[in-house]
C-alpha cells in the first residue's frame, strides 16, 4: 500500500475537487449567520439534512438535503431544495463497469445562474492509481473533467472546463501537484488558467502534535479577476476527546497589508466547537479585523440529530 493511500485511509487519490480539503476543514465555521441544522439517517441508509440559516444581511433560506444508500446497479442518489427556488435531483447507475459509476440529474438555480437550468450526465471511473470524472451540462452547455493520479508519496491532477457563452467558447485549465509525507500531511500546489485571468494557490495541512491541526492556505490572482495575493493560516486544538476544539485563524493581504490600499486584510478569528450531548453540537465562530477595522463578523452553528 502506498503512503498515501495509508496516510488518508483510501483506495484511490480522491476527487480532484477535494485534494485541499483537509486543509479547508481546519478553519472558523459561518460568520454572516446564525444556523440551524438537523441531520436524521433512515433504516433504509437515506440521510436526510434539514436546515434554517438566518443571514445578518437579512433573509433566510430553508433547505432539505436527502442522500440515498449507495448500492451497485441503479438507485436514487440526492435530491436538494431550497426555501430560495433551487432544487437539483439525480440517479446514478453505480458499477455499471468494473469501477465506474455514472450519473444523471437536473437542476435549477438561483443567485449568479438566476434561471438556469442543468440537464447532465456524469461518469466518475475509479482505480488504485487514479479518479477521473466527466461531466457533460446540456442546459448549461458545458463540459467538465478532472483526473487525479496518486503514486506512493505523489499526487498529479489535471482539469479542464470548457463552456459555450452565446457564440463565444470559453475554457479553462488547470493543474495540481502535491505530496505526503509524515503522519497525513500534505501539500499541494495548484493552478489555473482561462482566458484573461489565472489563479494560483499552495495549500498545507500538518499534525504538528498530538490534538493539533495546522493548515495554511495562500492564493495569487492575476488578470481580470485580479485580487492580488491573500493568506491564511489555522490552528485547530482539541481539547478533549469529545470533539471539544478550538481553532484560530489568521487572514491577510501581505503585500499591501502595510499600505493605504483600502482593500487590505490583516483579520483574526477564533472558533469553539463543542458536543453538548451525542445528539447535539456547538459552534460559534468570530472575526475582527485588525487592518479594515470596520470587519466585525460573528455566527453560531447549531447542529442536531444523528451526528
Amino acid at each position: 500500500m502506498s503512503t498515501f493511500e495509508k496516510g488518508f485511509k483510501r483506495k484511490s487519490p480522491g476527487l480532484y475537487k477535494d485534494n485541499h480539503k483537509k486543509a479547508d476543514d481546519v478553519g472558523l465555521g459561518s460568520t454572516n449567520s446564525y444556523k440551524f441544522t438537523f441531520k436524521s439517517k433512515a433504516s433504509n441508509g437515506t440521510s436526510v439534512k434539514t436546515s434554517q440559516e438566518v443571514k445578518h444581511a437579512g433573509g433566510a433560506v430553508t433547505k432539505l438535503a436527502m442522500k440515498f444508500k449507495k448500492v451497485n446497479g441503479f438507485h436514487l442518489e440526492k435530491f436538494d431544495a431550497s426555501s430560495n427556488g433551487a432544487i437539483s435531483g439525480s440517479v446514478a447507475f453505480t458499477e455499471a463497469g468494473p469501477g465506474v459509476d455514472i450519473s444523471f440529474g437536473a437542476a435549477k438555480y438561483v443567485s449568479k445562474d438566476q434561471g438556469k437550468r442543468s440537464v447532465f450526465a456524469s461518469v466518475n471511473y475509479v482505480h488504485d492509481l487514479l479518479n477521473a470524472n466527466a461531466k457533460f451540462d446540456y442546459g448549461k452547455m458545458c463540459f467538465n473533467g478532472d483526473i487525479n493520479v496518486g503514486y506512493e508519496n505523489f499526487l498529479l491532477g489535471g482539469t479542464v472546463d470548457v463552456a459555450l457563452d452565446g457564440t463565444d467558447m470559453k475554457q479553462k485549465f488547470g493543474a495540481m501537484v502535491g505530496t505526503t509525507f509524515g503522519n497525513s500531511s500534505l501539500l499541494t500546489i495548484q493552478g489555473t488558467d482561462m482566458t484573461g485571468d489565472s489563479k494560483t494557490m499552495i495549500t498545507g495541512y500538518f499534525l504538528p502534535a498530538k490534538g493539533v491541526e495546522l493548515a495554511f492556505s495562500g492564493e495569487k490572482t492575476t488578470g481580470a479577476a485580479n485580487g492580488g495575493v491573500e493568506a491564511s493560516i489555522r490552528s485547530k486544538f482539541a481539547l478533549d476527546d469529545n470533539d471539544t476544539s478550538l481553532v484560530a485563524s489568521l487572514t491577510t493581504t501581505p503585500l499591501t497589508v502595510l499600505g493605504d490600499d483600502s482593500s487590505a486584510k490583516f483579520r483574526v478569528g477564533l472558533s469553539y466547537a463543542q458536543k453538548l450531548r451525542d445528539w447535539a453540537s456547538l459552534k460559534v465562530s468570530g472575526e475582527v479585523g485588525i487592518k479594515d477595522v470596520k470587519h466585525v463578523a460573528f455566527g453560531i452553528e447549531l447542529e442536531t440529530g444523528s451526528i
